[in-house]
Order: C-alpha cells, then structure tokens, then sequence
C-alpha cells in the first residue's frame, strides 16, 4: 500500500505485517494523490509541486519526473492496461500520457475550474474527470473527444471511480454520492444526502461493496448492488480523505487528515 500527504513523501507499506517497506524522497512540495499502475510495477504520485513522479515500486527509485502544468497536480490514474497515464489539477485541463516513454499525447480541456479526479473504465474506451466546476466530464481519451457531461447536485468532486465490472459510475462530492449506471447513465438513488461531504470511495474488486470517507471522520460500508447502509466505522480524529480495498475484499484501508492510515474489517468477508 502507498501513503502520501503534506510531509513530501511516498511511503510503501507491507499489507501483511503493517510495516513500512520504503519511503520515497522527491517532491519539493505536498503529494496529493498516488496510484498503482495495474500490474503494481510502478506507481505515480502527484503533487503541488506541479509534477507527476513514477517510481519503481519494488525499489523505490525514481523512474521520471512529468511536468506539463505550471499549477499543482491534484491526481493521476493509469489506464487498466497500464499504457497510459492521466493527471490533472488545478488549471482545469488532463493531461495523457505515454507511459513507456512519457511522451505526452494529448491535452483535454472542458473544464472551467480545478480537477480533482479522474478514472478510467474497465473497457479501457472512457476517461472521467471531475473537479470543482460541478460536473462530470467523459472522454474517448484515445482520440481526445468529449463524449458526455453529467452535472452533480452537490458541486465540488473529490473522487471519482467505476466499479471493476464496468457497471457504475460513482462521484465523492460535497454533498453525498451520486452514481449512475455506465453507458446509459442512470441515475440511481443519491447515498448519504444530507450528510457530511464524501471526500473519497472505492468498490471491492467484485464490485459488491463501497466504501465511502467523510469529512466528519467516518467511514461507511455499503451494499453496492442495493445501495443498502451496512456499517460505519469511527476512529479517524480529523476528515477521513482517502479509501483503498484489499484486492480480496476483506479489509478498507483509509488515510485521515490526522496523519494516520486505518485498517479495517469488512463484515461477511
């Protein structure tokens, strides 16, 4: 597992044992975001330094530095092949890159306001972004072309994600989950409205459960095929920013603005 936040440094962790592996040294400014590439080689972590870092994960070295803003880098995500790489931040635009050589293919813009995330779907043909402009942005990121907008109720986008099996789109936003079925993009009863601004989600890779962090700290489990309540979780003493599944479905990891990452149980697994 990869943690980052505002000390400048990458730090990998055994999920086995919790304990630290590497730390990684690099940034010159706080780490907003760090994603695996799909076969876990590489990992890339974006920052308010207005790069992009890729890093060896087995050893820790820096593989490149990608720099295509003069604005902070707010999050980055590999295609599910592992060939590409999105980032995007505050001036609004996302950037895709060639991973095997870092050349840049292209830019997409749309966006009136800073990007806090974007996703790739499972059938590696659309990129999502969204950010502080209130909407949903969906891309053909193969030839650069806006394929459709969707606008949320709760305004700012914190996170975004697809479920495994391409069924779901989800968005964390200021006032709750909003999630649609992908391709025809109905949408399904909104979760948590009302409540605390959802900072962060994520599904188990057989896409039956989400996981969803609050500003109040808490942290929520759900039904994924019902939309069904079915426990939360309290430890964090500050927001609850980001949330991660193992890849067998039995334990949420989450990182909290209180400097510590969590472990938790999930129930029936």
């Amino acid at each position: 597992m990869a943690s980052a936040g505002y000390d400048r440094q990458v730090r990998l962790w055994d999920t086995a044992t919790y304990r630290l592996r590497l730390t990684l040294d690099g940034h010159a400014d706080a780490i907003n975001g760090v994603a695996f590439s799909p076969d876990g080689s590489t990992l890339a972590s974006a920052s308010t330094d207005c790069t992009v870092r890729l890093w060896d994960a087995a050893t820790g070295r820096e593989v490149a530095t990608i720099a295509a803003s003069k604005k902070p880098v707010d999050c980055a995500a590999f295609s599910l092949d592992g060939s590409v790489l999105a980032s995007a931040g505050r001036d609004g635009q996302v950037y895709l890159w060639q991973t095997a050589n870092r050349q840049q293919l292209r830019t997409l813009k749309g966006h009136a306001k800073r990007i806090r995330a974007v996703a790739f779907s499972p059938d590696k043909r659309t990129l999502a972004s969204g950010g502080d402009d209130g909407t949903i942005r969906l891309w053909d990121w193969s030839s650069g072309r806006q394929t459709g907008q969707l606008r949320v109720a709760g305004g700012r986008i914190y996170t975004l994600t697809f479920t495994p099996d391409n069924r779901i789109l989800a968005a964390a936003m200021t006032g709750g989950v909003q999630w649609w079925e992908f391709g025809s993009y109905k949408e399904r009863p909104k979760l948590s409205e009302g409540a605390e601004a959802v900072r962060s989600l994520a599904f188990t890779t057989d896409s039956r459960t989400l996981a969803t962090t609050h500003e109040d700290g808490a942290v929520k489990l759900w039904d994924a095929t019902s939309g069904n309540f079915l426990v939360i979780h309290k430890g964090h003493s500050g927001s609850a920013m980001a949330a991660s599944f193992t890849t067998d479905g039995g334990r949420v990891a989450t990182a909290g603005a209180d400097g510590t990452v969590k472990f938790w149980s999930v129930v029936g697994r």
